[in-house]
């Protein structure tokens, strides 16, 4: 509710989906961005149609961050602007991190035994949900927003998005900020940004 209230205070209209799996969405499994950017594709066809209007501007956090880039990357010229919070640039990687610590020298195992159950069941394998593989074909302005202490997609990851994207781009750290709490530790840099 607060990142709406104040898009709407900046004079947005607003169409906010839940991704696969997600709030009152439908399905069993996450598309992790890579099934949820055909979703955002089919949104902004009726955003676009029922506005009159002839793009969009995107905006997610977390996931949302990474499914916001993969989307504008798969429809570039229905997208006007892109702003993602805390993005994972692509959850093999991310996955790889978290697991290391615990299962050591079986992550890679692991992961590859779910990216091949995700295959057959879900319909993607791991390495397809990844924001940093398709960011370069973005052509829209994007801004990437991270805290600096983001101890679950650690700045290193917006850091990467941002230098592969090759689009207008602008990068805002917050300091002291965790995992999308960047709104909250500065808020007003954060809305000023925007």
């Amino acid at each position: 509710v607060t990142y709406m209230d104040h898009l709407v205070k900046l004079g947005y209209n607003i169409l906010s989906v839940d991704l696969r799996g997600h709030g009152r969405s439908e399905g069993k499994y996450y598309g992790l961005g890579y099934l949820d950017q055909f979703d955002i594709a089919e949104w902004i066809d009726y955003a676009t149609n029922k506005s009159q209007c002839d793009q969009v501007n995107l905006f997610g956090i977390s996931m949302g961050g990474a499914t916001a880039l993969m989307a504008a990357a798969y429809t570039p010229d229905r997208v006007s602007k892109i702003i993602t919070d805390s993005a994972p640039a692509d959850f093999v990687s991310m996955f790889t991190r978290i697991l290391s610590g615990k299962l050591r020298v079986l992550t890679p195992f692991v992961i590859g035994a779910v990216s091949l159950y995700n295959r057959i069941f879900v319909g993607y394998w791991l390495r397809d949900a990844s924001a940093a593989s398709v960011v370069s074909k973005i052509t829209a302005p994007v801004l990437f927003i991270h805290g600096q202490s983001d101890g679950f997609v650690p700045v290193s990851m917006g850091n990467q998005l941002y230098d592969k994207c090759v689009a207008p781009k602008k990068k805002l750290i917050i300091e002291n900020a965790d995992h999308t709490s960047a709104v909250y530790i500065n808020s007003e840099l954060y809305w000023d940004t925007i």
